[in-house]
Parts: C-alpha cells; sequence; structure tokens
C-alpha cells in the first residue's frame, strides 16, 4: 500500500491540479462552499467526470496520472491511498463510546457554564458551555463568560498509536451532516483543530501524550449536534447507530453506580480502569469513578 500525508489545499476560485500518490484521493471540503473534484482537468459537474463535494463532505476519486483537480474556494484535505473508501458498505470502527449521548448514568440533563468538567453524558465532558442532554443529542453554546468558547470533550484510552496519523471526525449539526480529517499532533497537550461550520471547531489532541481526545468547540451559537464519530484514516465511512445496552458496558469500565462504598466479591459488570475516586451520592448509593 502507498499513502501520503495529510495535505491542507487551499483553494482561491480557479481550478488547481495536485499530485497525489496512490490509486485514489481521498478529499474532504472544510470549506463554507461547494468544492467540485475530478480526475480531469476542465470537468463539468455534470459531465459525469467531476463530483460536487458540499461543505464538511467527504469523497474518493479515482486518480488518472496521480493528478487530481480541485475548483473552489477555501480549504480541502486531501490524502492518497491504494483503498477505497466505501462509505456505508464497509463502516470503520467508531473509536468515540456513547456516540449520541443515550447513556446517562449520573442523571445530569443541563449545566450552565464555568470552568469545570461536567459530565452531560457518559465519556462526554462539558466546560465553558451551556449545554443540555435531551437523551440522544446535546444542544450547546459557549457560556460568553470564560475564556473565548465553551467545549465538550472524550479523551479516548489507548490510542498512542494514532499520534501522527489522520482521524476524522463526522457529526451531525442540526441535522446535517459534516466530517473533517485532522492528523493527530506528535507533541504532548497539543490540538489540531479545523471548522466544520461557521460555529464549531473540531479538535484532536495530543493528550498528555498517552491517549487522544476528540473536542468540539462552540461559540455563543447555539447547535444541537449528535450520532459522532471519530475513525482512523482521512476517509469518512457510514456511522452505525449504537446499541445502549453495548454503550452502556463500555461505559461502565469508567464510571458505575454501586450500593456500597466497598467493591463487592462478585460483580457481572465490567472490570474498571484505574478507580481514582468513590463517592456518596444524594440517593445513598455510591459511584466509582475511573475516568481518563
Amino acid at each position: 500500500m502507498s499513502q501520503n500525508s495529510l495535505m491542507e489545499i487551499t483553494l482561491t476560485g480557479s481550478e488547481k491540479g495536485v499530485f497525489v500518490r496512490g490509486y485514489f484521493a481521498q478529499i474532504t471540503n472544510n470549506s463554507t462552499g461547494i468544492v467540485y473534484a475530478s480526475q480531469f482537468p476542465d470537468g463539468t459537474e455534470d459531465d459525469g467526470k467531476r463530483i460536487a463535494l458540499f461543505p464538511g463532505r467527504s469523497a474518493a476519486i479515482a486518480l488518472k496520472d496521480s493528478k487530481i483537480y480541485l475548483k473552489g474556494t477555501g480549504t480541502v484535505s486531501c490524502i492518497g491511498t491504494d483503498f477505497y473508501c466505501l462509505y456505508k458498505a464497509a463502516a470503520n470502527k467508531n473509536l468515540l463510546i456513547n456516540p449520541d449521548f443515550s447513556v446517562n448514568q449520573r442523571g445530569i440533563t443541563s449545566a450552565s457554564g464555568g470552568t469545570g468538567m461536567i459530565f452531560i453524558a457518559d465519556r462526554w465532558y462539558a466546560s465553558r458551555c451551556i449545554v443540555s442532554n435531551n437523551g440522544h443529542a446535546l444542544t450547546a453554546a459557549w457560556d460568553g463568560v470564560t475564556g473565548t468558547n465553551g467545549y465538550i470533550q472524550q479523551q479516548i484510552e489507548g490510542t498512542a498509536e494514532l499520534f501522527g496519523k489522520p482521524v476524522t471526525v463526522s457529526l451531525n449539526i442540526d441535522g446535517a451532516r459534516r466530517s473533517v480529517t485532522l492528523t493527530v499532533p506528535t507533541e504532548k497537550n497539543q490540538t489540531a483543530k479545523a471548522s466544520v461550520s461557521d460555529d464549531i471547531i473540531v479538535g484532536v489532541s495530543n493528550f498528555k501524550a498517552t491517549h487522544i481526545s476528540v473536542v468540539l468547540f462552540f461559540n455563543a451559537v447555539e447547535h444541537t449536534i449528535t450520532n459522532i464519530k471519530a475513525e482512523v484514516g482521512a476517509c469518512e465511512t457510514g456511522y452505525e447507530i449504537p446499541i445502549t445496552a453495548d454503550e452502556l458496558l463500555k461505559c461502565q469500565r469508567y464510571y458505575q453506580i454501586r450500593s456500597t462504598g466497598d467493591i463487592v466479591a462478585v460483580d457481572m459488570r465490567p472490570s474498571m480502569a484505574t478507580i481514582k475516586d468513590i463517592k456518596q451520592r444524594s440517593d445513598g448509593n455510591y459511584e466509582y469513578i475511573a475516568e481518563l
């Protein structure tokens, strides 16, 4: 297999030819307007040789003479590969747990800003946000007070091998599917960022040189998001609707509620990661916390 590093290409309106190594070029439109892509120069969108990529969308283009032709305004991400990404037939694994926010063991349904980390759903914490969880989606906006934006974030255990590699993040924003490909920084505590809409920025972070995290940054304009996917590679593939029971089992590696402050000898729930805290809840039960 041959594969390029991820390229960021700036378009200024006129057609641009770009050399790409591999049999296919995976293109993601990071701009706010339509970008046209073709394996032939001077193609048109209706002659069968050129495709139209709407903002936030991705496509794989077969290469002719190792070159692709792009036309539009703004930036696109491009990577060459020997493999064609099938959007629905072969969905890549979602690195994120609880991508539709349906698991919410803590029962927190809203938060009103501040610098603390509030778990608005299992595995997802919010900071500097006015955010609500309706059971399968989050509605969020910056609180307008702290910092310059608000964010929600999920840390992903066991992903250090992804440092320096492309990761594609896709999500529904107010019902429209958007995606972006970012290269995970190799330097500790750095974040690669790109806009997926006028108001939302996606980030992929090297978290303390141990694992990656996915971050969504919000400005003061409220939006509803759901069905988030992070996958290895520069190709957006299909989103598979998660089974809530399966997601609960994954979430219980990091957070569990028990009726006692002592771990019982036999328990059929998943083995937890390193437990960092045990707290008694207002209902008398105990929460076991192993968040990263």
